[in-house]
């Protein structure tokens, strides 16, 4: 005899409620099943409360719309200011360092009202406009802490720097600038979003700009809805107080958690009785990025009715808010389901809102024990130093799907570390003025693309080609200084482009942190691609060819033309004499070049572009050594770019702006650590010889490439709060000599060692930055570089055999 095993599958529904399939399933339960007609024990049959309202009474009204007076916004002025007087943190602001001793009365009989009257009001009057964006914020943190003093954390901190706390949100649609499916949190989507709760007691939103069409707030009494459906559904009562599977979203730890939805908490002698609903549709159907997970048990037919059910029954009572532009929403999650129609954005219209999650303890309900670690996870221990507020909106990282923000960054790399191995040998036999302009056109207009593109993949796209064209402009300006100067006179010029390089490296996020902080960061693109745009132009018109054979081909091809001239005129060669001397005759002349001789198809052409730097890579020693050596440097260069922001924003309360200053540091640097290049060598040759070598150009970094390690190990040890900010700023300006002086004389080592192939050597160097950004402890060793090739560079240069062929 066997026993069938009925094994459990997920019903038919998603996130977006079908109402048909809602009234469907409601049938077909009661006509087959026997469905209980009690409550749980103890459980009201009816609330009575302020809190149970209907929304089309509360659209008749605006008594729940508190609007703020001049003399108010004065004061709430004032306070911004004497905030940012105190030169703190954003962490830290609070009822005392955000002062509104005329106001604070009114905000704590408001929070009164969330908690123990309707549960909800919306606050007006703030003139958004006036400020920017980082005043904004404090404004919105400033008063909503005297609505609630305690910040919730919105984000799990294994997904943050440092496990930072990110206690604000920006709420807004990112598919226009991602892919859809990247996105697991409907919040940040222009779609309907159903009526569900967050996770903390009172949720509130900051209007920074309405939609172009659309996106209306929608607001529900959770108790209204428990009434409905105790009096008309008890099973349905029943089936939200008993466990559900909860999607943890690939949580290595926790693949799902079970709790109830439904919680009762009885009256006392200094609280009413309460029920409270939490819950979001999408821990049980998914949503695009964030699917429904293999590991969680399928709910039941009953709970998937009772999710139609809040839901239908939510919509049908609800309010729709008056949300505008500078309104600051706040709502008690605990009593009140919140949902959003979807939207329609436009270029200059684009729905935006901030977001908090607050506590006040004085008001605060109890916390249902099976709510509890949740409730810990959002509002335990958040510190004032580990506190984040984003300016500009960022995807949330989910587990094991990466750091999206990182990918158009290393997409970038990609194309800027692969391009010139192909195009810095294509230069060396065809010339480097075409590979010039191809790029720079190139580079432009992908730089054109990032800023317009409203889809993720196309940025991806045009980030990798941007990082095709810049890579040139990188890589080929050395060959193209060994072309023009001799050894003896490279030093000056090489000094000023790598001046220059670093220079602009320090100067882009100076002016991008400007730009993005009074503009959008699309406008960071933009003013790019105008000063990329006039370079293009210059290089165009004004830019000649440097490479010795190229230009010798030129010649040739110009004076065979005259000479064809020539003999259509009836003017037949040179009277010369024959081989044996003893009689003249008449032959015709004709330049031959020996690169045009030697010159190989353009599939041979293609191999040798893609053969000729791997070769050199791992063939040639000095390319090796010099290759691990500057890429290290880079690679900590663009790790120190990505900390300065986090350090003094974090640790300084600097704004975007302030900390893009920081990069003021790097610029000066650069300036001192140029003109100390151009004029070292000119003083020491006064008092000393050097030896005409390659092995001169490492003499002087093998003292100054010190500084980077130091200047890193400053910037480390000084990145503390209680340290004066300006001390981590010197520290990136110690450190970036350190990394001018590597670069400078990687350049001038290389041109010096391969000539007329210089370009190929700098591009397969310039291959290895990539793969070295997270060797960190590799530091103090490779700064013994230059101190070994000081000494042994002639032994190594006699083993690399295309520099000893060159040599000789």
């Amino acid at each position: 005899m066997s026993v069938a095993v009925q094994t459990l599958v997920q019903p038919d529904i998603e996130y977006h409620p079908d109402y048909e399939k809602y009234t469907a399933r409601a049938a077909r339960r009661k006509a087959t099943e026997q469905l209980p007609t009690t409550l749980p024990d103890g459980f009201p049959q009816k609330l009575e409360s302020p809190l149970v309202w209907e929304g089309k009474d509360v659209e008749k009204r605006d008594d729940w719309i508190y609007k703020l007076n001049d003399a108010q916004r004065e004061e709430i002025d004032a306070a911004l200011k004497t905030f940012q007087a105190q030169n703190l943190s954003l962490g830290n602001i609070n009822q005392d360092t955000f002062p509104l001793p005329n106001l604070r009365p009114t905000l704590r009989s408001l929070s009164n009202e969330i908690h123990n009257g309707r549960g909800f009001f919306v606050l007006r009057g703030l003139d958004i406009d006036r400020y920017t964006r980082e005043e904004n914020i404090i404004i919105y943190a400033g008063v909503s802490s005297h609505i609630g003093n305690i910040r919730g954390r919105q984000q799990d901190r294994r997904f943050t720097p440092d496990g930072g706390s990110v206690v604000l949100s920006h709420i807004k649609d990112l598919t226009r600038t991602s892919v859809a499916n990247s996105i697991g949190a409907p919040s940040n989507t222009a779609d309907k979003q159903v009526f569900h709760t967050d996770s903390g007691d009172i949720i509130s939103l900051l209007c920074l700009h309405p939609a172009a069409e659309g996106g209306e707030s929608q607001i529900s009494s959770s108790w209204l809805v428990y009434n409905i459906l105790a009096k008309e559904r008890p099973d349905l009562i029943r089936t939200l107080s008993e466990p559900w599977p909860l999607d943890g979203f690939n949580d290595p730890v926790k693949p799902y958690t079970t709790r109830p939805l439904l919680y009762h908490q009885k009256a006392t002698d200094t609280t009413p009785e309460r029920v409270l609903i939490q819950y979001a549709r999408r821990y049980f159907t998914g949503f695009l990025a964030q699917p429904r997970s293999t590991d969680i048990p399928p709910i039941s037919e009953a709970q998937a009715e009772a999710l139609d059910a809040i839901h239908f029954i939510a919509e049908e009572h609800s309010a729709a808010l008056d949300f505008q532009k500078g309104d600051v929403q706040y709502i008690n999650n605990l009593s009140i389901f919140h949902a959003r129609k979807g939207f329609r954005d436009e270029p200059d219209k684009e729905r935006h809102l901030l977001r908090l999650w607050l506590r006040d303890p004085e008001n605060a309900w109890a916390t249902p024990e099976p709510l509890r670690e949740r409730w810990e996870n959002v509002y335990g221990n958040v510190t004032v130093e580990e506190q984040i507020f984003p300016l500009e909106p960022k995807l949330r990282k989910t587990v094991g799907s990466g750091v999206v923000y990182n990918l158009s960054i290393t997409i970038f790399c990609i194309g800027f570390a692969l391009a010139p191995m192909v195009l810095a040998p294509f230069s060396e036999l065809n010339g480097r003025r075409p590979i010039f302009v191809i790029s720079g056109v190139v580079f432009t207009a992908c730089i054109i693309a990032c800023g317009g593109t409203h889809l993720f993949a196309g940025l991806l796209v045009a980030r990798f080609f941007q990082g095709v064209g810049a890579s040139t402009f990188s890589t080929m300006v050395g060959g193209v200084i060994s072309d023009i100067y001799h050894a003896e006179d490279r030093n000056t010029p090489m000094a000023l482009f790598s001046g220059a390089a670093l220079f602009g490296t320090g100067l882009a996020p100076l002016l991008s942190s400007v730009i993005v902080y009074h503009t959008t960061w699309r406008w960071i693109y933009y003013s790019h691609a105008i000063v990329s745009a006039v370079f293009v132009v210059i290089i165009f018109f004004f830019f000649k060819e440097t490479r010795g054979s190229v230009i010798l081909s030129r010649k040739a091809h110009a004076l065979n033309k005259y000479y064809e001239a020539l003999e259509d005129a009836g003017h037949f060669g040179v009277i010369m004499p024959n081989e044996s001397g003893e009689k003249q005759c008449v032959k015709r002349i004709r330049w031959k070049v020996k690169s045009d001789e030697q010159r190989a198809s353009l599939g041979q052409m293609i191999s040798i572009s893609l053969y000729r730097p791997f070769h050199m890579l791992f063939t040639e020693p000095v390319v090796f050594f010099f290759s691990l050596w500057a890429a290290f440097s880079w690679a900590v260069l663009y790790l120190q770019f990505g900390s300065v922001p986090l350090v003094f924003q974090t640790n300084h309360g600097f704004n975007v702006e302030q900390s893009g200053a920081v990069f003021t540091s790097m610029c000066v640097a650069v300036i001192i650590a140029t003109l100390i290049s151009i004029y070292q060598e000119r003083v020491v040759s006064r008092f000393v010889t050097l030896p005409n070598t390659p092995e001169k150009r490492l003499y002087f970094a093998c003292v100054q490439a010190v500084l980077m390690p130091a200047g890193l190990f400053w910037f480390g040890w000084s990145s503390y709060p209680s340290v004066h900010w300006i001390a981590p700023a010197m520290a990136v300006g110690c450190a970036t000599m350190g990394i001018l002086s590597i670069y400078l004389a990687v350049f001038n080592y290389l041109a010096d060692t391969y000539h007329r192939f210089a370009s190929s050597a700098i591009a397969a160097q310039s291959c290895c930055k990539m793969p070295l950004a997270g060797i960190s402890w590799a530091g103090a060793a490779l700064t013994l570089v230059p101190w070994v090739l000081s000494f042994y560079g002639p032994r190594i240069r006699a083993k690399s055999k295309l520099a000893s062929e060159l040599a000789h």
